[in-house]
C-alpha cells in the first residue's frame, strides 16, 4: 500500500463530490465535458497508443482537473466560449502567449513559469476529444 501524505486522494475524492452540485466558475457544457475527461483519466480510458495505459494518479488527476478547469474558466473570460472544444487555434496561440510574457499574471502579480505545462495539458486534453 503506498503511502499519501499530501492527501492527494482525499483531495480528489472530496473535489468529485462537490463537483455534482456544480462547478461555480464554469458553464455547464465545461462543466460536463471536464468531469468526462476527468473520469476517462481516472479508469485510464481514450489515452494516447503512446502512454501507459491504465488509470492515472491522484496527483495527476489533481493536476489535470486545476489545469484544464483554469483554461476553460480564461477561455470563458477572454474569448466568450461557453464550450472550450469551439476554441480557434488563434485564440489558443494568443491565450498562451499572453501567459508566457506576462499579460495573464497570477495572483500575485509574476508571469507564470509553466505556460508550457498548461500547453501540454491542453494537448492532451484536446486529443483525448478528438478521439
Amino acid at each position: 500500500m503506498k503511502i499519501d501524505p499530501y492527501k492527494h486522494r482525499e483531495r480528489y475524492l472530496r473535489w468529485k463530490e462537490s463537483a455534482k452540485n456544480g462547478l461555480a466558475h464554469l458553464s455547464p457544457q465545461n462543466k460536463q465535458i471536464l468531469l468526462k475527461y476527468i473520469n476517462d483519466m481516472e479508469m485510464g480510458l481514450n489515452v494516447a497508443f503512446i502512454m501507459k495505459k491504465g488509470p492515472r494518479s491522484f496527483i495527476r488527476l489533481n493536476a489535470l482537473r486545476i489545469r484544464i478547469g483554469f483554461l476553460m474558466k480564461l477561455f470563458q473570460e477572454k474569448c466568450n466560449l461557453p464550450d472550450l472544444t469551439q476554441v480557434t487555434e488563434e485564440q489558443l496561440h494568443k491565450l498562451f502567449g499572453e501567459l508566457r510574457n506576462g499579460t495573464i499574471s497570477r495572483n500575485d502579480g509574476k508571469i507564470y513559469q509553466s505556460a508550457k505545462d498548461y500547453a501540454r495539458d491542453f494537448k492532451a486534453f484536446w486529443h483525448w476529444h478528438q478521439k
